[in-house]
């Protein structure tokens, strides 16, 4: 199935079309030098001649796009703490003129969109109305290597079609579950997760360790608990940051396709990976770090960013 165009979200907002090699990343690059070494994805995903376009510009820092049954694209401004909305024919309006530093955001099949409030501490679910219910609410904490910088609750989520919620915790390295019908619990830890998708029909989650290359694959067993499908997918490419003393390869939010296949966003662009876990290659971003992405548009064949 071809996608459509691809759109851009962070200081301004474009959009594109998707192709590959399957080519196994090599040991840590430089930026330069991932620029030469990452194949562009296979032919079938991309649209031919088509390229980024704007959607929205001028803005500081997007996050955390979601898309409705219909969809429309929903999107948060962190600075000024805005959710705004975007329909098919490309209108703009505000949705939640005070959505308190909201990062990731996610509608449910209760047609309900989540959403991850940091200045606030919670997890919340909006009626298309704007009104809100408070799911959950815990403590912000400090982000490790980021002195000065707000602190965090919750980065990303996902809700699954029985109600579940899983979001992830950069700050204290952690993915909880908050259960439809029970008690929150820690799932997992020992990494730091930042993106999160949901495929398979409810049956296995891919996770972004923002620090180190990788991309996790846990299945999700009936009661909840997570299980690592260990080496799923390729190593992710990655570059040094000198000034940080470590080699990141700068993973946020990742979305799937109809056909299973995982786009990543990472430092340099869109890193694909198949639905066996095979890299495929890399979308170039009009920004090279791209914070997001999601599928959106008539028949869900615009990818933004």
């Amino acid at each position: 199935m071809e996608k459509d165009l691809y759109r851009y979200l962070a200081i301004a907002l474009f959009a594109l079309t998707l192709t590959q090699c399957g080519q196994e990343p090599e040991a840590p690059k430089t930026m330069a030098d991932v620029k030469e070494i990452i194949p562009p994805p296979p032919e079938g995903i991309l649209i031919d001649d088509q390229d980024w376009e704007p959607v929205v510009e001028g803005m500081f820092y997007a996050d955390g796009p979601s898309v409705d049954k219909d969809g429309n694209l929903y999107y948060s401004t962190i600075p000024t703490s805005l959710i705004n909305r975007i329909d098919s024919d490309g209108n703009e309006t505000n949705f939640e003129p005070f959505s308190m530093q909201t990062l990731g955001m996610y509608f449910g099949h209760d047609e309900r969109l989540y959403a991850c409030r940091n200045g606030d501490a919670s997890i919340v679910a909006y009626d298309q109305d704007g009104s809100f219910e408070v799911v959950h609410s815990g403590k912000a904490s400090p982000v490790e290597g980021f002195p000065g910088a707000d602190s965090e609750f919750c980065n990303d989520l996902v809700v699954l079609s029985n109600g579940d919620i899983y979001f992830t915790d950069r700050a204290l390295k952690l993915i909880t579950l908050i259960p439809k019908d029970g008690e929150p619990r820690i799932v997992w830890e020992g990494l730091r997760p930042n993106g999160i998708a949901l495929y398979e029909n409810d049956r296995r989650l891919a996770v972004g360790d923002s620090n180190n290359p990788r991309v996790l694959s846990l299945s999700i067993a009936e009661n909840g608990d997570l299980t690592e499908m260990e080496n799923f997918y390729d190593p992710i490419f990655y570059v040094e940051v000198p000034s940080r003393g470590v080699t990141q390869p700068g993973i946020n939010g990742m979305t799937t396709d109809t056909e299973g296949r995982l786009y990543v966003t990472t430092f340099f662009g869109l890193q694909i990976f198949s639905n066996e876990g095979k890299h495929l290659g890399l979308i170039r971003t009009p920004n090279p770090y791209a914070s997001n992405v999601i599928f959106g548009g008539p028949e869900l064949g615009t990818l933004y960013v």
